[in-house]
């Protein structure tokens, strides 16, 4: 079949972002008060007090909320446009500046990775040569060893802010800090050059975010006049940042961008609540509504999409010049189209992977209620592990990565090889993923068993992967969960297609009428579609995870299924997780708490007084 042509390609995905980026910026509704008094008559009895002070509250809400974005870049000054043009350069600089940072510390990753172990093992190592067996066992302890003494270095054992904490540090008006970022940035280093089971995207977006503060403080002096001014154009440069994290990490800026709008507008909505949550208490509902809304649309104004767009774009040339044309998955065996009838099937992908996404979240808040001290308040006993002093737990966490490594070494940070077998599979033969995502004990196993496909190893890499990763990011690791996630939902696509797969070649065999009726795609596909599914149940991000596996694959013709599957996960995920919550609620009498909220935290680390 001819390939499409690239002109339609284009203009398919220009629309998309057209239509997709017209719906991030939004109008801004008017308050409950404003509605109330403009869409109804008073009664002509009403008293001049009563008007007085009604227009009073009206006043006070307009002053709080803009009624459209375009309103909100025009201050009262005359230095509108010197601000916009401020705002413009400032977003090229965090761009320039992050693409520059996330080089260093890909980098630096590899310098502690030749450090450790003799050679560039971020280059990837599958298993299938075990000389480094041993130290695999040990080194990722080096490592939490390694993060452990910069901790104790710190004052107040302090790393440095994540993005939810980032976020609040805007909010409350905090200066930022150089070396807390630099401090991160270094203990995310040596967590993934000893080859710990996280990602190195998730400091990435941590170290874009540190760029955009220093450089919007820089920025401000003097340009952006009054603390609201200060502070929205504050929020509007995290989010450049942030983008350009994305852009840099990836080498995907068209999800950078996407990022910003779905993820960095939540969070920057999340840190209202969570700094000005006294007047919701004392019942100013209004009022804290509208801030919460005026905060979110400080990030989706097509001003700060403007910078948002440049700034994710210059992050990944700068990024590419560096480091070269950077990661980007080869081109997988999946179908140039997909039928109708398919769909179904990555609808159900995606329920799944939101289920395991799920069960990822919960199994991070078990293994840290583990290290949870003894509370005499709540009446707890505290977790298991609490006895193990804090400075050393992040060596547990390495330890216990190394143990699992030795049987399936995939789930060190050892580069893309995993996912990279994934989608290079040759349809219907599953022996170089046996090979690949099994171990020598999981193939002893599944040949004993007379387990021929992919199904046991792929199921035992997804398991070893989710507690690897839930123990590191519990024991005080430091690293990022975008690439675990991935390599999860592709192990959960693997799965879910061997079970299709051998489905309906038992429906063939029980009734050969029906042999040749229906088929599945092949492993590439449903793993991509697994990786997005899963990634976007976690970060509640349907369109930045489709994007992000569509600029990763190049494949157009995944589109749909990676909407589809990407769509379906995070509303299985949350229906799941309130049901959950109201169970526990109704048993325990208290309402349940997650530890540990990776959805939230891009980069999830556990910081211990």
């Amino acid at each position: 079949m001819p390939p499409r042509p690239l002109r339609h390609q284009r203009l398919l995905l220009l629309l998309l972002i057209d239509l997709t980026t017209s719906y991030y910026a939004p109008v801004a509704p008017r308050s409950p008060l404003a509605r109330g008094i403009r869409g109804s008559m008073l009664p002509r009895t009403a008293s001049q007090a009563v008007l007085r002070q009604q227009a009073a509250e009206l006043e006070l809400a307009s002053e709080i909320m803009p009624l459209t974005p375009a309103t909100r870049d025009k201050e009262s000054d005359q230095s509108s446009l010197s601000s916009r043009a401020r705002f413009i350069a400032a977003s090229i600089a965090v761009g320039a500046l992050t693409g520059v940072t996330v080089s260093l510390f890909k980098l630096s990753i590899v310098t502690i990775a030749k450090m450790l172990y003799g050679t560039d093992m971020t280059s990837g190592w599958t298993g299938t040569d075990l000389r480094h067996g041993c130290q695999a066992l040990f080194l990722p302890a080096v490592g939490g060893l390694a993060v452990a003494a910069i901790r104790l270095l710190r004052p107040r054992r302090y790393l440095g802010p994540g993005l939810a904490c980032h976020v609040s540090e805007v909010e409350l008006a905090i200066p930022p800090s150089g070396s807390c970022f630099a401090t991160r940035g270094a203990a995310a280093a040596v967590t993934l050059g000893s080859g710990n089971s996280l990602g190195p995207e998730g400091p990435s977006v941590e170290l874009g975010c540190g760029v955009s503060r220093l450089v919007g403080a820089a920025a401000g002096r003097g340009g952006w006049c009054g603390a609201a001014h200060f502070q929205r154009r504050q929020r509007q440069l995290l989010a450049a940042g942030a983008a350009a994290g994305v852009a840099a990490g990836f080498n995907t800026p068209l999800a950078g961008v996407f990022f910003a709008l779905e993820v960095v507008a939540q969070a920057v909505r999340a840190a209202v609540d969570r700094t000005q949550g006294a007047m919701e208490a004392e019942g100013d509902c209004p009022t804290i509504e509208a801030r919460r809304d005026s905060a979110e649309l400080d990030v989706k104004s097509r001003t700060s999409i403007s910078g948002i767009v440049l700034s994710a774009i210059i992050s990944a040339l700068v990024a590419q010049e560096i480091l070269g044309v950077g990661h980007s998955l080869p081109s997988g065996g999946w179908p140039m189209r997909f039928r109708l009838m398919e769909l179904p099937l990555y609808v159900g992908l995606g329920a799944i992977s939101g289920l395991a996404a799920l069960l990822f979240k919960r199994a991070t808040a078990f293994v840290r209620g583990l290290f949870a001290e003894a509370d005499a308040e709540y009446d707890t006993r505290g977790g298991a592990l609490r006895g193990i002093p804090p400075s050393l737990r992040p060596a547990v966490g390495g330890l216990f990565c190394g143990l699992v490594g030795l049987a399936f070494p995939q789930v060190h940070f050892f580069g893309y090889a995993a996912l990279d077998t994934i989608v290079t599979a040759p349809p219907l033969d599953a022996t170089p993923l046996h090979a690949s995502l099994g171990s020598p004990l999981m193939r002893g196993i599944g040949d004993g068993l007379a387990l021929g496909g992919t199904l046991l190893p792929g199921a035992g890499l997804l398991l070893a992967k989710l507690a690897t990763t839930s123990a590191g990011v519990a024991s005080g690791l430091v690293g990022g969960t975008f690439a675990p996630s991935l390599l999860l939902g592709a192990s959960v696509g693997v799965v879910y297609q061997q079970m299709l797969a051998a489905t309906l070649k038992l429906v063939a065999t029980v009734m050969p009428a029906m042999a040749g009726v229906g088929s599945v795609a092949n492993v590439p596909a449903f793993g991509m579609v697994g990786g997005a599914a899963f990634l976007a149940s976690t970060f509640h991000a349907p369109l930045t995870s489709a994007l992000l596996l569509f600029e990763l694959t190049h494949g157009y013709e995944l589109v749909l299924p990676l909407l589809c599957a990407a769509g379906t996960g995070p509303l299985v995920f949350d229906g799941v997780e309130r049901r959950l919550d109201e169970w526990y609620a109704e048993r325990t009498s208290q309402k349940a708490s997650s530890d540990c909220d990776v959805d939230n935290e891009i980069v999830c680390t556990a910081d211990y007084d």
